[in-house]
């Protein structure tokens, strides 16, 4: 890569996050997605990736890169997400002068199969929640585990955003602040026995019990073992080990929690806006996946258990 590359790379991942408040995840993605990129630009016109080489590709190149990616295994969803980054790319050229009108602005991406959500059954989140003794740790770590299940399916919340939560966000009143994607924060309700079982937790936390650190602006609600602020991946890996125990499917994630929220909600509500604004979602073409997933449940039942779903009959 060019040292003029290089140095526009740089700039435009900076401004990822200072112009557009994108998340930390996405500006990683987007670095590895540009990458990508450039190592199969250089094999494929044999020379280093410069800013030269790059604005000369044509649509048949992006289809060329797109045929490598399928033939290297990936998916239609991470190879439309490398083109928008890509996409992104040549949008900051074109904001700093360095190319108009560019091809690929004018270039679809393949299109990313439409999946539903896989939500659990509320009866699989009690069990899990009973289950968490089970696990190697503490006692006060089982009880972590109980609140962080309950109260990312109680209020919908993302594992990043349950995680970043402090001490004193929790305050007694009828909603919580949480702090989402793009730094945007929004007000859920949370439920008198969603603060129960915190203030359980909290009680038997020894790192709450050996200072007065909860009480301190910008302290984690959420520790790990040493008394740090918990990461995603070890509450991600105690969830698997009690799925794998209580032999439920791989879909059953702590995401699997919030789409479990979303999906139920909308089974016994119609406001869809407002389970909008519960979830954080930008689009409410995305809370509308929920009523596909409802549709397709209801059709499943009646299939299954309609006195005429197996009938030959016209």
């Amino acid at each position: 890569m060019s040292t003029m590359l290089r140095k526009l790379r740089s700039e435009w991942l900076d401004s990822l996050t200072s112009g557009r408040s994108a998340a930390a995840a996405t500006r990683l993605a987007y670095d590895s997605d540009f990458r990508s990129w450039i190592e199969f630009l250089a094999r494929y016109t044999g020379q280093p990736a410069t800013l030269e080489t790059m604005l000369m590709i044509e649509p048949k190149d992006w289809r060329a890169w797109s045929s490598f990616q399928r033939n290297a295994g990936l998916c239609s969803r991470t190879i439309s997400r490398r083109f928008a980054a890509l996409k992104s790319f040549f949008k900051f050229l074109e904001q700093n002068g360095y190319v108009k009108d560019h091809p690929i602005f004018s270039s679809k991406s393949p299109k990313a199969p439409k999946t539903l959500p896989r939500p659990a059954a509320y009866d699989e989140i009690v069990l899990l929640m009973d289950k968490c003794p089970q696990l190697p740790g503490p006692e006060w770590v089982h009880k972590r585990d109980q609140a962080l299940i309950f109260l990312i399916y109680s209020v919908g919340l993302r594992i990043n955003e349950a995680l970043s939560i402090n001490c004193d966000d929790i305050a007694r009143s009828d909603f919580l602040t949480v702090q989402g994607k793009g730094g945007k924060t929004r007000q859920v309700p949370i439920m008198p026995d969603v603060l129960s079982i915190i203030d359980d937790y909290k009680r038997a936390c020894p790192w709450f019990e050996s200072s007065p650190k909860e009480k301190v602006v910008g302290c984690p609600l959420f520790l790990g073992e040493k008394g740090q602020r918990l990461i995603a991946q070890v509450f991600e890996a105690r969830v698997k080990k009690l799925r794998e125990a209580l032999n439920l499917p791989d879909t059953f994630t702590p995401h699997a929690l919030r789409h479990s929220c979303a999906t139920h909600l909308m089974a016994s509500s119609e406001d869809i806006r407002g389970i909008q604004e519960l979830l954080g979602h930008a689009s409410l073409s995305t809370t509308q996946i929920y009523t596909d997933i409802n549709s397709e449940q209801l059709r499943a039942t009646i299939c299954r258990a309609h006195p005429r779903a197996n009938s030959k009959e016209d």
